[in-house]
């Protein structure tokens, strides 16, 4: 199938330069979600590129003409973990793959809107370099090795940047992890999960990667056994209110995720307050909005 729009509807054209050395990726999100929007992507080389491009001469380096994917929000762009350069017409990986660049050269972003409509849409970019973590997993009562999925994500938005699987004689395993370019402070959440198992989750800025966590990273995992206790340390409410802040979301699908391959497991939920209370109604109050947030 051509990696070109089948029928231009309501294009825009983006010139951009990269800023800086790295893998490129980047989110189109619109602000209406019923709105599907298809881009094709070329790396300028010439001054003849447009006329090329008209002329289809020239092959765009990233296309994607995927339906738009409304539980994806109808978002669509490059990935660190899309499997392809183009995704052609219909149903498909609403992403792309992420393509490295050098700074200073010079794209051309071709977005389509298929359904037309004014409400428009926002483009964040992305430079992502790739820092080598190791470890090992071992169960926590045996000391044996444990062959588990590990994945590397945003903490932020929960984003997926990379996964691997340990080695089930060792428990060892080697993330390629991508971290934001020049962004030291940016954080991320090393996840470990393994079905009977209690997951975990290791907070991790990119600063420490080359300063703390140059040695592997030992994480042992406790079974699903009855009266065994877990923190979730990533759910944060709003003061006063029941409602998590968006960071909790990750650890809230992974708590979801155990429990539905675990249905039979039966788990008791605490959750708490650090408000300050000096009487009765404040009491009843701490009370009913710990048992909201459980």
């Amino acid at each position: 199938k051509s990696v070109y729009f089948e029928k231009e509807h309501k294009t825009v054209w983006l010139k951009f330069k990269a800023l800086k050395d790295g893998f490129l990726t980047f989110k189109l999100v619109p602000n209406n979600f019923t709105y599907d929007y298809d881009y094709a992507l070329f790396k300028t080389e010439s001054d003849s590129l447009c006329e090329r491009i008209i002329n289809k001469s020239i092959q765009p380096i990233r296309a994607n003409n995927s339906r738009n994917n409304k539980d994806e929000m109808s978002i669509t762009g490059l990935s660190m973990m899309a499997g392809s350069d183009f995704v052609p017409s219909g149903i498909g990986n609403h992403l792309s793959k992420a393509i490295k660049v050098v700074k200073g050269e010079l794209f051309i972003l071709v977005i389509d809107n298929v359904y037309k409509g004014n409400e428009g849409f926002s483009l964040r970019f992305e430079y992502l370099e790739v820092k080598t973590i190791e470890g090992e997993i071992r169960d926590e009562q045996t000391g044996e090795p444990i062959k588990a999925n590990v994945t590397w994500e945003n903490k932020k938005t929960g984003e997926i940047l990379a996964t691997s699987t340990s080695n089930p004689i060792d428990g060892k395993f080697k993330l390629e992890a991508p971290v934001y370019v020049n962004n030291p402070n940016a954080e991320f959440t090393l996840s470990t999960y393994i079905n009977n198992y209690f997951f975990k989750e290791v907070f991790i800025k990119t600063k420490d990667i080359e300063s703390i966590y140059t040695e592997p990273i030992r994480i042992v995992l406790p079974k699903l056994e009855k009266g065994k206790k877990m923190r979730l340390h990533n759910i944060n409410f709003h003061g006063d209110l029941a409602t998590f802040y968006p960071t909790a979301k990750p650890s809230l699908k992974r708590l979801k995720k155990l429990m539905k391959l675990n249905p039979s497991l039966n788990i008791l939920i605490e959750g708490h307050t650090n408000g300050l209370y000096t009487n009765q109604i404040d009491i009843d109050h701490t009370q009913v909005l710990s048992e909201q947030r459980a």
